[in-house]
């Protein structure tokens, strides 16, 4: 994946939080976890989206 389609995923995923879309956000958000498993920040950013979308297990599983 390049970096212009990891921008894209990464844009849409921001703008589904902003309109507190969660799930959508999530989706767009593992897409880039999928791309980047080692990236802290994709990772800690999933686990936001989960927090407030009220899933509080599964954002503590994010952040380990």
């Amino acid at each position: 994946m390049t970096n212009d389609c990891l921008d894209q995923i990464l844009k849409k995923a921001d703008d589904c939080y902003s309109n507190s879309d969660y799930s959508a956000a999530a989706l767009q958000i593992e897409k880039a976890v999928d791309q980047q498993p080692e990236n802290a920040e994709f990772w800690a950013t999933w686990g936001n989206i989960q927090f407030q979308a009220g899933e509080y297990p599964s954002a503590i599983e994010k952040y380990q």
